[in-house]
């Protein structure tokens, strides 16, 4: 196995993930941490994760965000337990980090 990734990786470091491996992802983490931890993603994270989904779930997400209103530490514990998910994949060599 290689070596693990620093402690430094992050939420927003799920940029770096392939399509593949976000799709993975995806399928193995909670929709209401993902509307939580979208709610606090920049940008480009978004568009990348939201490029991985069906247009229907993409719909369904984008409504949710509206509706909405985590407080921040619901917002960054929901993103801290997608990059849990993140390490367990990559513990499973499901998942390459750099």
């Amino acid at each position: 196995m290689e070596q693990a990734p620093s402690q430094g990786f992050g939420f927003e470091d799920m940029a770096g993930l392939t399509d593949q491996e976000i799709q993975m992802l995806l399928r193995q983490i909670d929709q209401k941490d993902l509307v939580w931890a979208l709610k606090g993603a920049s940008d480009a994270l978004m568009e990348k994760i939201l490029a991985n989904i069906s247009e229907r779930v993409q719909a369904f997400i984008k409504e949710e965000m509206g509706f909405a209103h985590p407080q921040p530490e619901d917002i960054l514990g929901a993103q801290a337990r997608i990059v849990a998910q993140v390490f367990r994949l990559w513990g499973r060599d499901q998942i390459k980090l750099a």
